[in-house]
């Protein structure tokens, strides 16, 4: 049977910023579409108002990096020590700011991944817990984890050493893909509780920073990966593909299409990502691709499901409460913590 070459023909996709890997000795510039930009433009452009900004005004943020394994997504976020990535840049600014800012800001971090569909605390990695970390849904604060470690931190030094801490735990392989393939979805969460005193009423701003990087999507058969890592592939792609039909039927209710339900407990990345992605959130989505042609079919993926990622619509509020309200929802939060341990 004979078969026509596919068809060729240009795929347009239109996004908020365009980043080229930068060069041996590139310069940083955005003067011209597909110029080489490095990890303090990068920062400079998506993180340091749009995440750090909303985020000391009251707003709850979130930055996920999405894209195949070996594309660059944990460079991009986290980077390392010689060329630090977003968080971490992020975080030297915020106990800056924060500083000239309010008189008393307070942050409180935790670290959390999910591998092979099971919460682990990377701030607490105890295999003996008494009780195994799940996602709770609670109608004030949206969704959570109970009993997931939270850190006080009072500098960025502190941060970078929770990071590092927990990055030396996360599961991580080698691949025909990449060295370092990261085998588990990782969320880094930062709380920030600012008072505001108008002279009129005291007031808690807080807001919820959600930084997360995703585990890359793979086939096996580039990967070649085996037993456990292709067990491991298996349920990041499962996951992956959860989080493409919520973006999609998203998509379809930023359109004005109705939709029954939105599959989000399906996984466990798709429900903590329930606010970020529906809820009182800004958020934020870097999609990372690989210029090797042997990867164009993913990198067409990746594109597809960034404009998606475009149509939908979350609805971000101002997190400001009275103190009196703050502490009438700390004393039920109290309670209902007594009665799940009872």
């Amino acid at each position: 049977q004979l078969a026509a070459p596919p068809k060729e023909e240009e795929k347009v996709f239109a996004f908020d910023h365009c980043f080229s890997s930068p060069a041996p000795g590139g310069a940083a510039t955005l003067s011209s579409p597909g110029s080489i930009a490095e990890q303090q433009l990068v920062y400079e452009t998506i993180g340091k108002e749009f995440l750090l900004g909303n985020a000391l005004a009251g707003y709850n943020s979130c930055l996920f990096a999405y894209g195949q394994t070996g594309s660059g997504k944990t460079h991009t976020v986290l980077g390392h020590e010689r060329d630090p990535g977003i968080v971490p840049r992020l975080t030297a600014e915020l106990f800056e700011r924060g500083a000239a800012e309010y008189q008393d800001m307070r942050v409180s971090a935790s670290f959390l991944e999910i591998y092979n569909e099971q919460l682990k605390d990377l701030l607490n990695p105890d295999l003996k817990r008494k009780k195994a970390l799940y996602v709770h849904q609670h109608p004030q604060m949206g969704v959570y984890v109970p009993y997931l470690t939270e850190e006080a931190v009072i500098s960025h030094s502190e941060c970078m050493g929770l990071l590092d801490f927990g990055n030396k735990i996360r599961a991580t392989s080698q691949t025909n893909m990449n060295s370092t393939s990261s085998r588990s979805h990782a969320l880094f969460i930062l709380r920030i509780t600012c008072p505001i005193n108008d002279g009129k009423f005291q007031r808690i701003r807080s807001s919820t920073l959600n930084l997360i990087d995703l585990a890359g999507s793979e086939r096996v058969k580039k990967s070649g990966a085996e037993g456990q890592r292709m067990r491991e592939g298996q349920n990041i792609n499962s996951s992956l593909s959860v989080l493409g039909q919520v973006i999609s039927k998203l998509a379809a209710e930023g359109k004005g299409r109705p939709v029954k339900h939105v599959p989000f407990r399906q996984s466990k990345l798709t429900y903590l990502l329930t606010d970020a992605l529906s809820g009182n959130s800004r958020t934020l989505m870097v999609a990372a691709i690989s210029p090797a042609a042997d990867s164009a079919e993913e990198t067409l993926g990746t594109l597809r499901f960034a404009s998606s990622v475009k149509k939908v619509k979350t609805a971000a509020v101002q997190n400001e409460q009275e103190v009196a309200e703050s502490d009438l929802l700390l004393q039920t939060m109290r309670t209902e913590v007594e009665g799940l341990r009872k």
